[in-house]
């Protein structure tokens, strides 16, 4: 999930879900099979029978079929039906619990129930079961992250990056902690490797350009901005972040343009908004 950005130097998370797409549609973890769900055809109007109803996928299926019950709670999963998707994985994980899939998956469910600490226990538990598990370290890191606990994270994503060196993902989250942890310099090199392997990750390089810009290399942030904005007129985070830097440079009229730019794009986009009032105050201020 690409959560957004707010204001400048604000950070982009990248949160991994390790599911599959089976061939028709239904989520699935890998070397699973797809769980069929059977729906009861529409009854009658007319007809005095209750009308049909389709059939709780837990009572349809054998609850001693690891197979069906990590499928289910994948398929649940994608549903956002967040309780039950739960309930499959932990009977999954009595079922087969040396399988470092399910505690990942059934950690991204509590994760989304805000069960913070459960999750962790989890990713914890499927990186004892495999210590070399790059999106468990990811995800794992990136709650530290949230939790204040930057300097935990900092090992699982540089664990990360080990076993899986071109992983751009990586290289953004690390970039992430280091900017927590207050090493600048690090996390724009980590950044740049990022935006290095995968020119087209947009949150990575606005993260980079954040970085740049917080570092007093605003030519070089404003850069990347105007990258961003070239390949993606509509991501108004990133114009809005051009706005700024032009402003603290002291390019008014440029700045206005951009903020300007992000409103018409995104009517209502209020950190736009506060920019371009920012901005017009300040012309008025200089009298040009």
């Amino acid at each position: 999930m690409k959560l957004g950005i707010a204001a400048l130097g604000a950070i982009v998370v990248i949160w991994i879900i390790k599911a599959g797409t089976g061939g028709n549609g239904v989520a699935t973890l890998a070397g699973g099979t797809n769980v069929p769900v059977t729906v009861s055809a529409t009854a009658d109007p007319a007809a005095a029978t209750p009308p049909a109803t389709t059939p709780d996928p837990l009572l349809s299926l054998d609850t001693n079929d690891v197979t069906q019950m990590v499928n289910l709670g994948t398929s649940l999963l994608a549903e956002g039906r967040l309780e039950e998707a739960v309930m499959a994985y932990d009977r999954a994980k009595v079922l087969k619990p040396d399988d470092e899939e399910i505690y990942f998956n059934l950690a991204v469910t509590l994760t989304r129930q805000g069960k913070i600490d459960e999750a962790m226990n989890n990713y914890g538990e499927a990186l004892r079961l495999l210590p070399d598990y790059p999106e468990a370290h990811i995800n794992l890191g990136n709650l530290l992250v949230k939790l204040k606990r930057a300097k935990e994270a900092e090992p699982h994503f540089t664990e990360a990056i080990k076993i899986n060196p071109d992983n751009s993902a990586s290289y953004n989250n690390l970039g992430r902690c280091l900017v927590e942890l207050g090493r600048m310099p690090a996390a724009v090199t980590n950044f740049i490797e990022a935006v290095r392997l995968n020119p087209d990750f947009l949150e990575a390089r606005h993260n980079l350009a954040n970085a740049l810009l917080s570092t007093g290399r605003t030519q070089e942030g404003m850069t990347n901005l105007t990258e961003i904005v070239r390949r993606n007129p509509d991501f108004v985070e990133g114009r809005y972040s051009l706005g700024l830097a032009r402003l603290q440079a002291g390019q008014v009229d440029e700045s206005i343009r951009e903020f300007e730019e992000a409103l018409r794009r995104k009517p209502g986009f209020q950190p736009a908004q506060l920019g371009l009032e920012r901005a017009k105050a300040r012309k008025a201020a200089s009298g040009k």
